[in-house]
């Protein structure tokens, strides 16, 4: 299949996948979020990381942002995303769950200002996407910054991929540069992708 195809295919999944997310109410979102950060902060995959990634959710995304206090307050150390002035995607440490502590990343995203950290340190990575299949194939935004992370990881970092059920799909279009997470958390649970 060609390029332009497999690209084609995406951009469907994309629609259907955004489309399923648009139909769950405010109260849905919130209800399921929290199922997920029950879940995810009951994993042992979870309870063991000392140095733990997380997103800040967009508003079409699971906010499992509960579990940095969750975290902190066991003294695990949390990072978060920025966007740099450079195109590329830092990892900041979080010190404080503050607002005063956080500013806009160049996309427009809240990220803390802490220190900048390497994605050796981290046990724990949160990873959004538009959706997941059961192999673990992440279909992101179309930037390729967590194509890029994963595929970066070492072999002993837990990667989750987090999304509300109906961002499941049995497949989805993949590319070359196109990364697997080892574990998907739903509201459901947390599961093992089948090539974990």
């Amino acid at each position: 299949m060609s390029h332009e195809s497999i690209r084609l295919l995406k951009q469907c999944a994309r629609g259907e996948l955004r489309a399923r997310v648009a139909q769950l109410t405010i109260e849905d979102r919130a209800h399921a979020s929290e199922s997920i950060v029950k879940h995810i902060g009951s994993a042992e995959i979870w309870t063991r990381a000392k140095c733990v990634l997380l997103f800040v959710p967009f508003a079409d995304e699971p906010d499992i942002f509960p579990l940095a206090a969750i975290a902190l307050a066991r003294g695990a150390e949390v990072a978060v995303p920025r966007v740099e002035s450079d195109g590329r995607m830092s990892f900041r440490l979080l010190a404080s769950l503050d607002a005063g502590a956080w500013t806009k990343d160049t996309c427009g995203v809240r990220a803390p200002e802490g220190a900048e950290v390497g994605i050796g340190r981290f046990d724990f990575i949160a990873v959004p996407g538009v959706g997941f299949a059961s192999d673990g194939m992440r279909l992101g935004r179309g930037k390729g910054y967590y194509d890029r992370l994963l595929a970066s990881l070492p072999v002993e970092t837990t990667s989750v991929g987090v999304a509300f059920g109906c961002q499941i799909r049995n497949r989805l279009p993949v590319e070359s540069h196109d990364a697997r997470v080892r574990w998907i958390a739903t509201q459901a649970g947390v599961f093992a992708s089948t090539l974990a």
